[in-house]
């Protein structure tokens, strides 16, 4: 993924770069940085990336530690699984 103003976040292991992801506008062809903070890192030689969901910098370096010591991915996981067995029990009735 190509980030636009990106930054490595110190004290993170694996190395966390935290930026903007960018998209190329189709009727000029120049790239547009999006708002909302991404972060992406190299994890046993897989590129991983995430959303960090906040467009707010102090908040996405949080966010990428919190991706290093594993609790944020499974807390949106767990978000996620909840919303799909509501969605689910919704649709039987």
């Amino acid at each position: 993924m190509k980030l636009a103003d990106r930054h490595l976040v110190e004290g993170t292991e694996p190395c966390i770069y935290i930026g903007h992801q960018v998209r190329r506008d189709i009727r000029t062809g120049t790239l547009i940085p999006r708002k909302p903070w991404y972060a992406e890192w190299n994890e046993h030689g897989i590129n991983r990336s995430e959303t960090l969901r906040t467009t707010n910098k102090k908040v996405a370096i949080r966010r990428a530690h919190e991706i290093c010591r594993g609790s944020l991915t499974a807390t949106w996981s767990v978000r996620f699984k909840g919303l799909s067995a509501q969605i689910r029990s919704l649709s039987k009735n």
